[in-house]
């Protein structure tokens, strides 16, 4: 049995009761949720699940599950062409929403080794995660966190480094992916990964996944450059598109998810 699949395992094992904590103390960990202050407010689908916006959550979560009856894209990242354009909070409300199903158990990985955030939406703060575990002899189980949210285990980004294209190329990372992956049919792998421009990653990272869904925020970013970041990922690996700030009448803060292979893709080639 792997590492990897002894961590997974040991996470799914602990009980949750109504707290955060970290899944390799054996010890009594005080059970608390942190303060809903702490949490970001765009997180809807925990804060507000009866929203507008969470609906479309729902929504773009049925699309993944439904997106192919015996093979769903289970391992799913989540990108954008310039920061500011909503891809960590997609990612986690994305990750709630796949959490809060029936059958589905969530790992949201934090890859932004640059700007990480995962955590800040969270209202977390850990000190390790994905870099300690690519570059140093650190078990899995000792970074992953079993969120308040049923179902729903974070691997955080850790320490900031400037080798990240370099450690996503690595067979440490692939076979994270792959194990966690391969090993639970109940099980979904949300990664929130650096935006396209000026950074590698997503396109290293997109070659490891099922597929990937691009956010883009609504009068922000410039046509042509939507355009470049595309054609940067494999376009057969692309889910949908995920705008935000749509409409402003209704919450302030509202998604929209529409079906990209309409425009780009594989159902323009039918």
């Amino acid at each position: 049995m792997s590492r990897v699949h002894q961590a997974l395992k040991k996470a799914e094992r602990e009980k949750m009761g109504g707290g955060i904590s970290h899944e390799e103390h054996s010890v009594e960990v005080e059970e608390h949720s942190p303060e809903e202050s702490s949490i970001d407010q765009r997180l809807v689908a925990l804060l507000d699940p009866g929203s507008s916006a969470a609906e479309q959550f729902r929504k773009l979560r049925t699309s993944i599950l439904e997106h192919s009856n015996s093979n769903p894209p289970r391992c799913i990242l989540i990108t954008s062409s310039v920061p500011g354009e909503g891809k960590t909070v997609t990612a986690v409300n994305l990750a709630i929403s796949l959490a809060r199903g029936v059958d589905e158990h969530v790992l949201l990985i934090d890859a932004d080794l640059r700007r990480p955030g995962l955590h800040k939406c969270l209202g977390l703060n850990p000190g390790s995660g994905l870099s300690d575990y690519l570059t140093d002899n650190i078990e899995l189980s000792d970074l992953l966190i079993k969120t308040a949210i049923p179902k729903l285990t974070f691997l955080p980004a850790g320490p900031v480094s400037d080798k990240a294209s370099e450690l996503f190329f690595s067979d440490k990372m692939r076979n994270l992916i792959e194990e966690a992956r391969s090993r639970y049919e109940d099980r979904y792998i949300i990664i929130d990964s650096t935006p396209t421009m000026g950074t590698s990653e997503p396109d290293i990272l997109s070659r490891q996944v099922d597929g990937v869904i691009f956010v883009i925020k609504a009068g922000k970013t410039p046509r042509e450059v939507i355009k470049r970041s595309l054609l940067s990922l494999d376009k057969e690996k692309i889910l949908g598109v995920v705008f935000n700030d749509v409409d402003f009448r209704t919450t302030g803060y509202h998604y929209g998810y529409y079906r990209y292979y309409s425009y780009y893709g594989k159902e323009k080639k039918k």
